[in-house]
């Protein structure tokens, strides 16, 4: 899932970086894609939370470049993006603060299932009122067929 969501952008705006170290981080833009597309955000972490996690991450990476004086080091200090050893501690992170807002931090573990079931249901609601609709217009249509002829 991470090498999808890393080369999503042409990622223009970073020129300077070799196109094969791109693929290989992501950045901010990225990260909320996934958020928002794995309904992350915002159904358990605003979007808030999201920049947060991503500052964090980068600035704990800086800090760790800082220390070690390679090339990939100096392309973490200066790119800006994550790599997926800060997106696996993202994804740990993501889960830490979902489960403190369902719940009493994790006393309570039946709140993410109770959760899925409301989602669930509620689609299932939503398809059923769909259903209803379509079936009263398709009533009214054949009933405008039936006058016209």
């Amino acid at each position: 899932m991470f090498k999808f969501y890393a080369s999503q952008d042409t990622k223009n705006d970073y020129a300077s970086f070799d196109i094969e170290y791109l693929h290989s981080v992501l950045s901010f833009k990225e990260l909320v894609r996934f958020g928002y597309q794995q309904a992350i955000t915002p159904d358990f972490l605003s979007p808030e939370d999201m920049v947060q996690i991503y500052k964090n991450l980068v600035r704990e990476q800086a800090d760790d470049a800082e220390k070690r004086n390679d090339a990939l080091s100096i392309n973490h200090k200066t790119s800006g993006m994550i790599d997926y050893n800060s997106f696996t501690k993202a994804l740990v992170r993501i889960s830490v603060m979902a489960q403190e807002k369902l719940g009493d931090q994790g006393t309570n573990s039946d709140l993410l299932q109770e959760k899925l079931k409301r989602d669930t249901a509620e689609k299932e609601a939503k398809k059923k009122q769909r259903k209803e609709m379509l079936g009263q217009i398709k009533k009214q249509d054949q009933k405008k067929q039936a006058e016209l002829d």
